[in-house]
Formats: structure tokens, C-alpha cells, sequence
């Protein structure tokens, strides 16, 4: 028993060394989590990928991503059918897999307009090919070709369902630094608080979320969504009917990618 112990005790110090080393040359931090205690062999494993592909990044070729591909023959999709450019890019995937790459669409988009990206810009992009095995290089299309309303769209419906499931942690990340409510502006740990205690005072369940309007000013960084949210909810325990209630949401792109920095919810006193 001691002796396992002091294996586990011995290994828990190595994952510190590893860490440390990690974080020197990375920069990178590491958090556990509240309530999560990994098994020291299972920290150790997850240490060792990290250190294998920041050696084997170290390393890596730099190539585009038709050279990886072998340059392979793309026909111009203006002179393929659509029933065609289906098949081109069915053949396309299938040699990215063959190559460890991935590449994926995340909103609805034409399928001629996927392909003409991959023939005119995807293919010259440059790659680092990094060799570990059963690594995979993750592509999507909106990196290249960003889609601001259906980021938006996502994650005006992200912030409603986890705010009425109480997730918190991924709730925090949908705001800005600072939030604007009621007039005033709190700093986003003294938002979260008060969402923390409207969650604990309202028993409510989340329907649907009804989109009516984007407004988006790139220049300016700022959008706004509009439209509404269903729900049902409970008093004295009993389960009332449906209500429909408007809402607001106000994002900046201080960083690349959306926050809400104004939310309104006028019916539940946001």
C-alpha cells in the first residue's frame, strides 16, 4: 500500500516537472478544473502528448496543402455540373483523410462555393505537417471564410441554454469583460454573479429560441440580435403555461470572435 503510494506520490511529482517545462517553453497555463482530480498515469499521458507534438511541431514541413496532397488535378468548377462538383468533393475529402487532415463546414453552405474556395485558396495554404502518429490537422472553412450571423445566430441560442440549465462555465464565456446592465457597467465576475442568483430565484425551462434579426456593423465591431425566447415555469410548484418573451442581445469583437456586452430580457427583469 505505501509503496503504491509513493509511486503515485512520485508520479504526481513528475507531472509537476512536465508541466513546468511545458509552461516555459509554451507559455501555455494549466487550471484543474473545481472537482476534477485526474489519476496521476492518466495527467502523465496527457503530458507526454503535449511534449511529443510541441517536439514533433518543432520539426514539422512546411508545405501547402496540395503539395501534402500530392498536387492533385482540381477541374475549375465552372465547368462542372453541381451533380459533379458533389463528386469532386466527395474525392477531395477522401484524400485529405488519406493525408490525416480534416475539413469541416459548420453552417449551411453551397457546395460550389466550398469547392471554389478549396481550388482557389484552400489548396495554396501553407501547412505544417506534423508527424505523430494518429495526429490529425483540423481545418474549417469558416477560418478562412468567417460566417459573423451564423456565429452570431449560435451563440445568442448557446447563451439562453446554458443559462437556464445553470451552466456557468460556459455561460462566462459568452460575455464581454465588461457587461452593461440596468445602465451601469459590471465587470464580467460581478455579472456572472447576479446571472448566478436569477438562475437560483427563477425555475424555468427554455422552449425555443426564436431569432428575428441580425444587425451587424464590422467596422464599428458590433451587432445586435433580436427576437425571442419560450419557456415555461414553476411557482408554488405548479407549471404555468408558455410565455413569449422579446430579447435583446448586444455583441463587440474585441478579440476576433463575438461577446455579449448588453443583454436585455425585459419579462424576467434583465
Amino acid at each position: 500500500m505505501e509503496e503504491n503510494l509513493n509511486t503515485e506520490e512520485e508520479q504526481k511529482l513528475n507531472n509537476q516537472v512536465k508541466k513546468l517545462k511545458i509552461e516555459l517553453e509554451t507559455g501555455a497555463k494549466f487550471f484543474t478544473p473545481n472537482g476534477i482530480d485526474l489519476p496521476a498515469d492518466v495527467e502523465a499521458e496527457f503530458l507526454d502528448n503535449i511534449i511529443a507534438f510541441e517536439e514533433a511541431a518543432k520539426k514539422a514541413e512546411t508545405k501547402t496543402i496540395g503539395e501534402i496532397l500530392g498536387n492533385p488535378v482540381l477541374i475549375p468548377e465552372d465547368g462542372l455540373t453541381d451533380e459533379q462538383i458533389h463528386e469532386e468533393l466527395t474525392k477531395f475529402y477522401k484524400l485529405l483523410d488519406e493525408n490525416n487532415v480534416n475539413f469541416d463546414v459548420i453552417y449551411e453552405t453551397p457546395e460550389r462555393e466550398i469547392y471554389q474556395f478549396i481550388c482557389t485558396e484552400f489548396v495554396e495554404h501553407v501547412h505544417e505537417n506534423i508527424n505523430i502518429p494518429g495526429f490529425i490537422s483540423r481545418y474549417e472553412y469558416e477560418d478562412f471564410m468567417p460566417n459573423d450571423e451564423g456565429d452570431l445566430r449560435s451563440e445568442s441560442q448557446n447563451l439562453f441554454e446554458n443559462l437556464f440549465v445553470g451552466d456557468f462555465e460556459f455561460l462566462e464565456i459568452e460575455f464581454a469583460d465588461e457587461v452593461i446592465f440596468k445602465g451601469k457597467k459590471w465587470n464580467r465576475e460581478e455579472f456572472m454573479e447576479l446571472l448566478e442568483v436569477f438562475y437560483e430565484s427563477t425555475k424555468i425551462e427554455l422552449k425555443s429560441v426564436e431569432i428575428e434579426k441580425v444587425e451587424i456593423q464590422l467596422e464599428l465591431g458590433k451587432a445586435e440580435v433580436t427576437g425571442f425566447i419560450q419557456y415555461v415555469y414553476w411557482e408554488n410548484g405548479q407549471r404555468h403555461a408558455k410565455m413569449h418573451e422579446e430579447f435583446t442581445l448586444c455583441f463587440v469583437n474585441p478579440k476576433r470572435y463575438w461577446e455579449v456586452e448588453q443583454m436585455s430580457l425585459l419579462g424576467l427583469g434583465f
